[in-house]
């Protein structure tokens, strides 16, 4: 992750993030990634075999418990219940949901219930079911649009109502999404190209706004709230 500088003055994060972009700070990666899909795009309209060009390679892909655990408590599940509402948004017959941490069989319960149960909801006892393909793990797999998601939900607080940076690691974070998280994902579909597909589902205007201007390819991100019924 990037070392992280904390805003002395008012507007400086923007402009730090402006300064990262205009260096080629995660731009660079992204565009190795975004290469290498049109290579492989470029590979299977050449192939012979169109019939399993045409095939949406990931399907080949499971449903299961990401290996690095996901944290989940009462104070962050507004990020997990938004992560779910992505996944499975076009899902089918998949489907992500809550599990018990180290259930082999995956069995979705109801957070809210289990926390009751459970008093103080610790964090460690639950996670989520995501998507596995190529060794990287996805928020979600859209079957029938043949595309894996990732979801960003609550992260506005780290930038203040200017849209400067609020909280001082808020810049590693946004600068480790373009130029770690998204490159790592989309390299891992390249040979799914043309159809497969990524997209970042993002929850908030402001973190969706700045993802982008640090890099994130605009047609890749999606700005999609969460239904005030789903919080």
């Amino acid at each position: 992750m990037a070392v992280i500088v904390a805003p002395a003055a008012e507007g400086l994060g923007a402009l730090v993030i402006r300064i990262l972009v205009a260096l080629g700070v995660g731009v660079e990666l992204s565009e190795q990634a975004t290469s290498l899909s049109k290579d492989k795009v470029s590979d299977c309209a050449e192939s012979g075999n169109q019939s399993q060009c045409n095939q949406c390679r990931l399907q080949e892909g499971f449903v299961g418990q990401a290996l690095q655990p996901r944290y989940v408590t009462r104070g962050n599940r507004i990020n997990y219940d938004y992560q779910l509402y992505i996944g499975n948004l076009h899902a089918g017959p998949e489907r992500f949901s809550y599990v018990k941490r180290g259930d082999n069989a995956n069995t979705e319960i109801d957070l809210g219930w289990q926390m009751t149960k459970d008093m103080f909801g610790n964090g460690g006892i639950y996670t989520t079911t995501e998507w596995s393909y190529g060794g990287v793990w996805f928020d979600g797999f859209w079957r029938s649009m043949c595309t894996v998601v990732e979801a960003k939900a609550n992260f506005e607080d780290l930038w203040n109502e200017r849209g400067n940076l609020a909280k001082p690691w808020g810049l590693g974070i946004v600068t480790g999404w373009v130029s770690k998280d998204y490159p790592r994902q989309q390299a891992a579909i390249a040979n799914t190209a043309p159809q497969g597909k990524l997209e970042w589902h993002f929850m908030q205007r402001l973190p969706y706004a700045k993802a982008v201007e640090t890099g994130l390819p605009k047609t890749v991100a999606r700005l999609t709230p969460m239904p005030i019924l789903g919080l």
